[in-house]
């Protein structure tokens, strides 16, 4: 592949525009990336910006989710509870509580996928 602005062989590319870079057309930006303008540059950097605050509303989510778990596991294990020793009904008991453990577990598993996820771990 040619520089798109020399006619020779290219170094690097732009990681915005895919545009072929000789050593004398490259821009470095803060993050070491290459690219052929300062259009491009903060084109880049904008895009880059954007991907950072899809990242966070992500983990964001998986937050609310997780406690949206927890909430509906005190809700089913305390109805379990209540059907179990106010209205002594076997069945609701049997379908209620185990719900309610279900929750906490899926909580359990979200919040530590939340924990991964905001140190870095993948």
């Amino acid at each position: 592949m040619k520089c798109y602005n020399h006619d020779i062989d290219d170094r690097s590319v732009c990681m915005y525009c895919g545009k072929g870079l000789c050593g004398d057309c490259i821009i470095s930006t803060p993050n070491n990336r290459y690219v052929c303008s300062d259009l491009c540059k903060d084109s880049l950097l904008k895009s880059d910006k954007a991907m950072e605050l899809i990242h966070e509303k992500g983990e964001r989510a998986i937050k609310v989710n997780a406690i949206i778990y927890y909430s509906m596991a005190i809700v089913f294990l305390i109805c379990g509870i209540w059907a179990m020793v106010f209205l002594q009904d076997l069945f609701l008991t049997i379908l209620l509580i185990p719900f309610g453990i279900a929750g906490v577990l899926a909580g359990y598993k979200t919040m530590s996928i939340y924990k991964k996820k905001k140190s870095g771990i993948d």
